[in-house]
């Protein structure tokens, strides 16, 4: 049975201690201590109180909430009713580095990721180790085996790797300009710098505007600096519906003879195919869709060129 309390008025008058049982007042001037609580700086409005009760149902799904807090209503409505699934066995080398993180020990995993890219050369193991790897660590946030500032700590020394390596692999100065970002609630700034460092072995010059960018932002970029293509970086906790919408989006901003690539695994979600949108499922697929639109030419084996794209 819920308590019932007299509601408050304007006129503050000094605390009177009770003893003793407490007449219940009549109900029709009074309201449940749910409804009372929200007074003052606890007072939710209407947007806020759905936009909770969502993220509560999610929860009750099995996700976490740092994969759920910093989305936006149409986002998490599409989320409704998606499993989270269960984790899909890692080769050996992956394993052990999630193990490592999941224990905290830092100096290791970054000690084990060094001798991975000695090992392996820089495409084998951007492509086969660190982008897995990227992935399940953010599968493990999602389900709750692994909390967010873990995520954030390998995503900070990954990235530390990554820009140790990119100084020696940039290309040519005069090299033509494609256009890289994530949507709004993609908040995959690793992957992305992944990708972007995937380009620079190609000879491509990347201009990286971020994670999390609006479409009027690419939209704006992609005018001002005379990009040659955009490619649209989709990966995480996003669903076709909202996937398709942001690329949508996107297409409108953008000048209608610039190609657009989307690429991530929120390609795969997606219902029916977008006009004047390339999709791209990896980053073979992302090579071989730009020399399909002539952006590049070579074999994709980290000695292609640039030359003038031919638009769509």
């Amino acid at each position: 049975m819920g308590i019932l309390i007299k509601a408050p008025t304007r006129r503050r008058d000094p605390a009177v201690p009770v003893i003793g049982p407490v007449a219940v007042p009549d109900n029709r001037s009074t309201l449940h201590i749910r409804e009372v609580v929200g007074f003052g700086d606890r007072v939710y409005p209407p947007d806020q109180v759905a936009r909770l009760k969502l993220i509560k149902q999610l929860l009750s799904e099995g996700w976490r909430a740092g994969a759920v807090v910093p989305l936006a209503e149409s986002a998490l409505q599409s989320m409704l009713g998606i499993a989270v699934e269960d984790p899909v066995p890692l080769p050996g080398e992956i394993e052990s580095a999630v193990k490592l993180l999941a224990e905290h020990r830092v100096g290791e995993l970054q000690n084990h990721l060094s001798k991975l890219l000695v090992g392996q050369g820089l495409r084998r193991f951007l492509e086969k180790t660190l982008i897995p790897l990227n992935e399940a660590v953010h599968e493990r946030v999602v389900r709750g085996d692994m909390q967010n500032f873990q995520e954030l700590r390998f995503g900070d020394l990954a990235q530390r790797l990554l820009r140790d390596v990119t100084r020696l692999v940039r290309p040519t100065r005069d090299a033509r300009q494609i256009l890289l970002a994530t949507p709004p609630n993609d908040p995959n700034q690793l992957g992305l710098a992944i990708l972007e460092l995937l380009l620079f072995t190609e000879g491509i010059n990347c201009l990286t505007l971020g994670a999390g960018v609006p479409a009027q932002e690419i939209g704006g970029a992609a005018r001002a600096y005379k990009v040659c293509l955009a490619i649209l970086l989709f990966d995480r906790g996003i669903s076709g519906k909202i996937a398709g919408q942001e690329i949508r989006s996107l297409r409108s901003e953008l000048p209608e003879d610039l190609p657009l690539v989307v690429s991530g695994r929120a390609v795969n979600l997606l219902a029916k195919p977008i006009v004047n949108v390339r999709t791209a499922a990896d980053f073979s697929s992302v090579m071989s869709t730009m020399r399909q639109l002539g952006v590049v030419i070579g074999n994709g084996n980290g000695n292609g060129g640039t030359q003038p794209p031919q638009r769509a």
